[in-house]
């Protein structure tokens, strides 16, 4: 694949590189080498007609590149763009990231809400239960009572106070 730089001055650079390669290195000017991404959508394909293909042109791929950005220019526009794998890949893990966290605070949200709700009404039938075995014990006791006194009055002799 044929890589194309501009440095700051507009001179051209070109650089042979395998098509495999995430990365590329250019030297920006005599003290700085600047890493380039290499971006697979933004690769076009172009004659290349010089050396002993002047006879016979064959098609690249090519990719063009600009000295202040790090990203490949994209060929339609020939403006810079972000869209790298890498910044696709950590775009896609943010969004991983905050869509576990929102599922997370929903599904939390939701349990609480249930047991928020749950609560008072547990509250409620815990106090009726008691009231009730509270009340039954006590017809019990009294029923008990009557029929102790019943059996007191059947006695001979008894006189009740």
């Amino acid at each position: 694949m044929l890589c194309t730089f501009r440095r700051p001055n507009n001179t051209k650079i070109e650089k042979w590189v395998p098509m495999d390669n995430q990365y590329i290195h250019f030297k920006i000017d005599k003290t700085h080498i600047g890493q380039y991404i290499i971006d697979p959508k933004c690769i076009t394909m172009q004659w290349y007609d010089r050396g002993f293909n002047k006879m016979f042109p064959v098609l690249i791929p090519t990719l063009d590149f600009r000295w202040d950005t790090p990203f490949a220019l994209d060929p339609r526009t020939f403006e810079v763009t972000w869209m790298s794998p890498n910044a696709l890949q950590a775009g896609w893990e943010e969004h991983n990231h905050v869509a576990f966290a929102k599922a997370n605070a929903l599904v939390s949200g939701m349990k609480k809400n249930f047991l928020d709700m749950l609560l008072p009404i547990l509250t409620v039938l815990i106090l009726l239960i008691a009231v009730y075995l509270i009340w039954s014990g006590n017809n019990a006791i009294n029923h008990n009572f009557q029929t102790m006194q019943q059996q007191f009055n059947q006695i001979p002799g008894y006189v009740p106070k």
